[in-house]
Formats: structure tokens, C-alpha cells, sequence
């Protein structure tokens, strides 16, 4: 398995990842090459056994010489089989480090995405929400890792997207204040930081205003970037105050901040956290789109048993400095995770009135098209859900 990372828009990430299977294509070769003149017809399928470990099997191809290829994930009670990938190289664009976006990369440096038969994962950091939006519409990226905000916006374009996963619907950020601001009511006429008009961090900050029986138009909202970008805003004095995951609410505190509302404590749910791809995308690849669905339901099952490696891996990928910071942030991300992937249209409809504020042609689209349940429902249908002890919540 190769997992690759570049960057785009910004010149402080560059790595790579390289995990290669020589091991398993030698196998493969080797198993062609030995004791049968008729093994050039043959068809390739792949188990997983039920220690995560793949074992490689053969069957007779069809009788005009097409082989066709499955893979197959092993339960305790037998095999759940999926449809070989139409693609085997993913590019996969992120826009923020954080837990939400993390669990396909995971999937990749522990070779589930591999025993699928995905081979590469080839991993775009952009700058910001708007290249990686830009990226995806321009066929740049196979899938991005985002919110519904820039899904129902591509609503009204040539180029509609669709989320085909949500590992996250509950809020959790906290909307802390700087030096001098300690409730509130001292946000009127203040500055407050956000990543993008738009975006996940904008419906954040107008979900927290409404909650407090106030108003976008009560505070001034000001984009700055990510969260380490709000963080720095709110400490140098040029914003009041940011959103930030509440997981870092002690250090905040520690910085002389002032946990103003916690959203994690309401009832507000966004969309967060998704898979987006172009619908055009989800249509021609759609055996590809159901192996990223159970790849990364399969991940999130791997971090819920092994949460400190989870966390180690995240640390390296997000350049963190102190796992205790992962450790807390993937604690909280599991409290709150959609282990079905799926999540209701209330929240898209929360996210579509945040949107009308800046794009008023949102409020024409019909949010039933942003989403998708259909790939969760088929792997249900084959059993992958229930090897995990998962049912879909209605």
C-alpha cells in the first residue's frame, strides 16, 4: 500500500508515506506462474481472515476469458464479499488536520484500503476549504474530506457533488474568548474568527450566536484560516473570539482564554466530517465509492479498539508535538462518531440556513440531493455492518 502526501496552496507539508506490497504481488505472480498451464484464466479474489490479515484464493474465470475480481472481508460466520475497485489509486484531498478527516487515511497506513484492493492513497493538503473545493470540481481529486456546506453549494453548479459517508454530526467545538471576554454578551460588536464563510466553522459560530438569543448581525465575522489560525487570532488581540475544539479546552485555559459556550452540550448537528465526491464520480465508480465507505467504517472500528495507536498515527500526520492533544481530541471524536456513516437531513437543513447568509441560492436546492445512504444500505444488505456489531440508526 502506498499512502502519499503533498500539499497544495501551502509550502510547510511535504511527505510521504510508502508502505509497498511487494510481498503480496510476488504471491500473486507466483501463484500464476506454478503447476497450471490454465491459471492465466483465472479470476483473484481476496480474504481478509479474521485477524486483519488478507489470504489470497483463486477461481475459474468466465467462459469468454474475462476474468472478474472480488475482494472479500472475512466475519467470524464467513465472508462478506465486495466488488473489486474500479480504481486503484485514490486521490484524497484534506483541508483540515482534525479527526473528522482522518479516518480513510488511517485506513491506508493499516493496509484495510489495500485488502480492498485500493493500492495507492495519494493525500492532497490544501490550504483551505476553497482549493480543496476547487480541486474536486476540476477532477483533480477522486474524494474529499469536508463538510455539506461546499456540497450544497455545488448544488447550484455544472458540477453538484455528493457526500457518500458522515463520521460526525455532533458538534464539538466551544466558542472561546480572549483577554477581556467572558461571556457571551461581550461578543457584540466583536471580532469572531472563522476558517471560511460557509463553511463548518461559520455554521459553528452562527449555531453558538442563535443559541445565546443572538444574531450574525450582533458580532462581526471575520475569516482567518484553520484552527490553529483562530487560536493565534484570539491570543494576538486581532479577534474577540474562535471556535476551537473543546478536546483543547485546558490548554485554551491555560492560555488565558474563556470557554464562552460549549456546543458539544446542545443539540446542534451539522454535517461534518464527510466523503465528498462528484456525483458524476459516485455514478461511474460506484464499486470504488462502496469500498471507500467500508474502508473507512472498518478504520473507525480499528481506532475505537486501539485508540493510543490511532492517536500516535495522527500526531505524525497531523505534525502535532504532543500526543496528548490526539489523545484528547480522537477521546472526544469517539464520544460522538456515526459508526453507520449516517446521519439525518436535519442537520443539512441546519447547514443550508447557515449558507443562505452569504449564498442565497442555496436555499432553492433540495438537500436530499447533497447526500447518499445508498452504499451504507448495500454493505448492510451484505452483512458488513453486522460483522461489526453495527445497525443503522433511523
Amino acid at each position: 500500500m502506498k499512502v502519499g502526501a503533498t500539499a497544495v496552496g501551502a509550502s510547510r507539508r511535504s511527505r510521504v508515506f510508502r508502505i509497498l506490497a511487494i510481498l503480496s504481488v510476488l504471491a500473486l505472480v507466483l501463484a500464476a506462474c506454478g503447476g497450471d498451464e490454465t491459471a492465466d484464466d483465472d479470476t483473484t479474489t481476496t480474504a481478509a481472515s479474521g485477524d486483519g490479515d488478507a489470504t489470497t484464493t483463486t477461481a475459474a474465470a468466465s467462459g469468454d476469458g474475462d476474468a472478474t475480481t472480488t475482494t472479500a472481508a472475512a466475519s467470524g460466520d464467513g465472508e462478506v464479499m465486495l466488488p473489486a475497485p474500479e480504481l486503484t489509486t485514490i486521490r484524497f484531498g484534506v483541508s483540515a488536520l482534525e479527526f473528522h478527516s482522518f479516518p480513510l487515511h488511517y485506513a491506508g497506513v493499516t493496509g484495510i484500503l489495500e485488502k480492498y484492493g485500493i493500492t495507492e492513497l495519494d493525500e492532497t493538503y490544501t490550504e483551505g476549504v476553497a482549493v480543496a473545493i476547487q480541486a474536486l470540481a476540476g477532477d483533480r481529486l477522486d474524494a474529499q474530506a469536508g463538510t455539506g456546506s461546499s456540497v450544497l453549494s455545488s448544488l447550484t453548479t455544472d458540477v453538484p457533488f455528493l457526500t457518500i459517508l458522515t463520521t460526525l454530526s455532533k458538534l464539538t467545538d466551544g466558542l472561546f474568548g480572549g483577554e477581556g471576554i467572558t461571556s457571551m454578551e461581550d461578543l457584540r460588536g466583536q471580532k469572531i474568527a472563522i476558517s471560511d464563510f460557509g463553511g463548518e466553522s461559520h455554521a459553528v459560530v452562527v449555531s453558538a450566536l442563535k443559541s445565546a438569543g443572538m444574531t450574525p448581525q450582533d458580532a462581526e465575522i471575520v475569516q482567518i484560516g484553520g484552527q490553529s489560525d483562530r487560536i493565534a487570532a484570539v491570543l494576538g488581540g486581532s479577534v474577540a473570539a474562535a471556535p476551537i475544539d473543546v478536546a483543547r479546552r485546558e490548554q485554551m485555559e491555560e492560555e488565558g482564554m474563556t470557554l464562552l459556550l460549549n456546543l458539544a452540550e446542545t443539540d446542534q448537528q451539522l454535517p461534518r466530517g464527510g466523503l465528498n465526491v462528484t456525483r458524476e464520480w459516485a455514478e461511474t465508480n460506484p464499486n470504488t465509492a462502496l469500498i471507500l465507505v467500508a474502508a473507512v467504517m472498518e478504520a473507525i472500528q480499528l481506532m475505537i479498539e486501539d485508540p493510543e495507536a490511532a492517536a500516535a498515527e495522527h500526531l505524525i500526520w497531523a505534525e502535532g508535538e504532543d500526543i496528548e492533544d490526539s489523545r484528547n481530541e480522537l477521546e472526544t471524536y469517539l464520544q460522538f462518531v456515526n459508526e453507520d456513516l449516517v446521519i439525518g437531513e436535519d442537520p443539512w437543513l441546519t447547514m443550508q440556513e447557515t449558507l443562505a447568509v452569504t449564498n442565497p441560492a442555496v436555499t432553492e436546492v433540495d438537500v436530499s440531493e447533497a447526500y447518499t445512504t445508498r452504499f451504507v444500505e448495500q454493505l448492510d444488505e451484505l452483512g458488513f455492518l453486522e460483522q461489526f456489531g453495527i445497525t443503522i440508526e433511523e
